[in-house]
């Protein structure tokens, strides 16, 4: 908010990277997990080339907001108690992965592709083991019917056509010193062409997290005192702030694909100790070689409804577990999103487009301003709750503990972009979306906004 000027301005669009590695750089939730290769038995070492199979594999895997440093309502100002959204509304423009040995070569996978969406589920693998109550939550993760796992559809980020080469001239090493590998996704295309996903998008109103502690999770309570300054969410009530970025990629066989190349894993249910093998983190199903040594098991990822492991000596192992890959995720900051307070018509009313200034035409080039609606039939208390925005949370609703409730119009809390949807509603809201530009890292700028209504 710029005040002098008058305006409303966006975050700054910038480009940051948050690794997730086995050292004490990452986030404690992450640091304290033993990675795979110090507790996994030779035997299940094939399960370490998903996604990059020759024998064809669907594979989903979770990323939690606090295994990527992040804190469930931004970042704390611990003098004035107050949070930043500043890390909500995250643009991914591209993940990476961890070679298990560091041993890298040119191979192929010429039918990948890769898509992302928010988990339903928010894996809790925490024991606590101090006396009377050991609590844990084996049930909070991943479900072997993979689109069970999806809060929202998943966006295709890679599609399948444009394969994966995998070229070591590509690795790079993080500020921690460990190896890593880009994912194909952005690679190679200039930056006008980047696809991106949101992550904590504010814009999905589903919920998930059922079967678990909700978030904050009892881990990152137990590691970081900090968060207990804020309520949280319930287990089943946790909206996309709380919830992991899911990974998903499919693999189509292919004879050119050499799969030499291994990813290196954690096993979060040992993180305490609880040797339970659960909650899960992935779900995989994987083609492999049948017990006479020479028959081939494929998997079509495409077809695979229902994860069921991987093939080791003809016996499939389970189709969910506790994997947690390594990685790097890369950001952009180019989406800023606010909600107004409820305007009081007084009355029914017919509403119309708001006007923005300055007009949408005018604004700079790859950037746009976009504005959402939704209704109430009535707000209590009107004078004092619909009109303070210390009452919303971050989708716009009524803060936990605000008192304020809302009977939205014909019983329909989403947003429209066409107001006269909300005819005869009596109060509005609108939610203003500002998109910069992530290849000039050029912003928009709001200098006024009006909406009108007849009654």
């Amino acid at each position: 908010r710029e005040l002098s000027s008058g305006s409303i301005v966006p975050r700054s669009p910038t480009r940051f990277s948050k690794f997730l590695d086995a050292t004490s750089d990452s986030a404690p939730t992450v640091t304290i997990m033993p990675p795979s290769d110090l507790l996994t038995p030779t035997w299940l070492q094939p399960s370490e080339t998903a996604p990059l199979s020759k024998f064809g594999n669907r594979v989903m895997a979770v990323w939690r907001y606090h295994d990527l440093g992040f804190s469930l309502y931004g970042t704390h100002n611990t003098t004035t108690a107050e949070f930043h959204d500043d890390t909500f509304n995250l643009d991914v423009e591209g993940i990476s992965w961890n070679p298990l040995d560091g041993n890298l070569s040119v191979d192929l996978y010429p039918d990948f592709q890769m898509e992302l969406a928010h988990c339903r589920w928010l894996p809790e693998e925490f024991v606590d083991f101090s006396g009377k109550n050991p609590v844990n939550w084996p049930q909070s993760g991943l479900v072997p019917t993979f689109d069970a796992n999806l809060l929202e559809p998943s966006t295709i980020v890679h599609p399948r056509q444009k394969g994966y080469t995998i070229l070591p001239l590509n690795s790079f090493s993080t500020s921690s010193g460990t190896l890593m590998m880009p994912y194909p996704w952005n690679r190679d295309i200039p930056l006008a062409n980047h696809l991106y996903w949101t992550y904590r998008d504010t814009s999905v109103l589903a919920v998930g997290g059922e079967l678990g502690q909700g978030a904050p999770t009892r881990t990152e309570l137990a590691l970081d005192p900090s968060s207990k300054a804020y309520a949280g969410y319930s287990s089943g009530e946790v909206p996309s702030i709380g919830l992991p970025m899911l990974m998903q990629f499919r693999n189509v066989s292919s004879a050119s694909s050499a799969m030499v190349h291994r990813l290196r894993t954690a096993d979060p249910s040992f993180a305490d100790l609880g040797m339970v093998f659960a909650p899960y983190f992935r779900a995989i199903s994987e083609g492999g070689i049948e017990s006479d040594g020479t028959t081939v098991n494929f998997v079509d990822p495409y077809a695979a409804i229902t994860a069921e492991g991987f093939m080791i000596n003809g016996v499939n192992t389970l189709g969910t577990d506790d994997k947690f890959y390594y990685g790097q995720a890369d950001f952009v900051v180019r989406i800023s999103r606010v909600h107004s307070i409820w305007f009081n018509s007084g009355g029914l009313s017919e509403w119309t487009t708001a006007v923005v200034e300055p007009s949408v035409a005018t604004l700079p080039q790859g950037t746009s301003i976009q504005v959402h609606y939704r209704g109430a039939a009535s707000v209590a208390p009107a004078a004092t709750g619909a009109q303070n925005a210390n009452n919303l949370d971050p989708y716009g609703d009524a803060r936990s503990g605000s008192n304020v409730s809302v009977g939205f119009f014909q019983g329909d809390n989403t947003w429209k972009s066409n107001v006269s949807e909300l005819n005869g509603a009596q109060f509005l809201q609108m939610r203003i979306t500002m998109i910069s530009n992530a290849t000039s890292m050029v912003s928009p700028s709001l200098r006024g906004i009006g909406v009108s209504w007849r009654r």
